[in-house]
């Protein structure tokens, strides 16, 4: 599909969480992740989404064509202790997080060496061994790659959705407005 900056926000959908470590699936929003105002509802599934297993949901987050957003803001939580156990758990077993934009699944760059790594989604979190320590990613970086096609106006073009990358990572924070 082409988009334009005038279409507004084109919405990330979730996908179930997957590990390489267990291979059994877990509903996204089995983990205390931000949810959708009203809740999240299930997308409707093509015949390989189906048989796959896949679990394609709304989600709370969007972007907008061309547009460069900074630091926004999803939701504030404050996590129980069975919270907190169930994103360790999760975690240590090398879980990960798959989100869709325009039928295009995340990807992130996992380095281990001097060639880059990519990886279908992006880890709930980092497990450090040394210290049987779970650190959750908290902020993600998105970068969606777009190729400008025909279509639109001079002053705004249409583009096609042609990568979707997701660079997950921990951050403290101490004022959030």
């Amino acid at each position: 599909r082409d988009y334009q900056k005038a279409d507004g926000e084109i919405p990330i959908y979730v996908n179930k969480l997957t590990s390489s470590n267990t291979l059994v699936p877990y509903n996204y929003y089995e983990l205390p992740h931000c949810k959708p105002k009203g809740g999240p509802k299930m997308q409707d599934e093509n015949l390989g989404q189906f048989l796959t297993g896949s679990r394609i949901e709304t989600s709370p987050y969007s972007v907008v064509m061309r547009e460069e957003t900074l630091c926004k803001v999803t939701c504030v939580k404050h996590y129980s202790k069975s919270d907190v156990r169930l994103f360790k758990r999760q975690i240590k077993e090398g879980y990960g997080n798959n989100w869709i934009l325009d039928n295009l699944p995340a990807a992130s760059m996992e380095s281990a060496g001097l060639e880059p790594d990519y990886a279908h989604g992006f880890r709930v979190g980092f497990w450090e061994e040394e210290t049987s320590t779970a650190i959750l990613y908290n902020h993600v970086t998105l970068t969606v790659s777009f190729h400008v096609v025909e279509g639109g106006t001079e002053e705004d073009p249409a583009a096609r959705i042609v990568g979707f990358m997701a660079e997950p990572r921990s951050r403290a924070y101490t004022n959030i407005d």
